[in-house]
């Protein structure tokens, strides 16, 4: 007997990013410098400032897009997402334009801040969430089937959150180093507050969403070698690029794109 024939893969332009983020891991707390990381890459000071003993907050527009620089005691996180919020019909306000030009993007934007401000890093990620609109559930299910080769969602369940790690054993920037391609599907309902005694009930329209987490294996030991680090980020986002467009693929979980 044949095999179940798969959903053709949508278009990649379909996804629209949620937010897109560079995590970095200091090998000393960060909220304890004197930096002024936000004003040296952005050239004006923030709109919003947060600061407290544990944790420092930087906020602002900055190219079409909400800016936001955390610090604590364990990561540096900056954030990039859309300036608008989620509107009174529950829908998600996403990046305009194909996901690898608006992520491309945000790994430029940060360039140099990693050449020249970032502190010795241990650990380094590139995340982001990426949206599907869906006008019913069975159609997020279609969108997450084509892109889930492995996974059988017809008939489709009533809930599907799926996470898988496909990891590249060894960087293509620095050798011996291990990456986490984590990646997150899910369907995301969209839920809206109805007024007060009024019965609550999930409305037909949805998401398919993908959430990415591609990072340096926690394992690994030492400071990452400083010069390498800009192009590293680069390959992390490349690599999440590559599940986005492709899905998950297991023949080209350990190549994707060289930077």
């Amino acid at each position: 007997m044949n095999a179940p024939k798969k959903n053709p893969l949508p278009e990649a332009s379909a996804w629209r990013v949620e937010f897109v983020r560079l995590i970095a891991f200091p090998d000393s707390p960060a909220v304890l410098r004197d930096q002024t990381w936000w004003k040296d890459l952005t050239g004006d000071e923030p709109e919003d400032c947060v600061r407290k003993k544990d944790r420092r907050d930087d906020r602002g527009g900055f190219q079409g897009a909400w800016l936001t620089l955390s610090v604590d005691f364990q990561r540096v996180i900056w954030e990039a997402r859309p300036p608008a919020v989620v509107d009174e019909s529950g829908n998600f306000p996403t990046f305009d334009g194909p996901i690898r030009d608006k992520l491309e993007w945000f790994a430029a934007l940060l360039d140099p801040w990693l050449k020249t401000s970032c502190p010795p890093l241990l650990r380094l990620a590139f995340s982001a969430k990426l949206l599907q609109p869906a006008a019913t559930a069975k159609d997020a299910y279609r969108v997450l089937a084509a892109h889930l080769p492995m996974v059988t969602l017809d008939p489709p369940p009533n809930d599907f959150l799926l996470q898988i790690n496909r990891r590249k054993e060894n960087s293509d920037i620095v050798d011996g180093l291990p990456i986490n391609r984590l990646s997150t599907w899910s369907r995301m309902n969209v839920a809206i507050v109805n007024e007060t005694g009024k019965t609550f009930t999930w409305p037909d329209r949805c998401y398919a969403a993908l959430e990415l987490d591609i990072n340096t294996a926690p394992e690994r030991t030492g400071i990452l070698p400083r010069d390498s680090i800009p192009r590293l980020f680069k390959e992390l986002a490349l690599l999440g690029i590559d599940i986005a467009e492709h899905g998950d693929n297991v023949e080209t979980a350990e190549c994707g794109d060289s930077p």
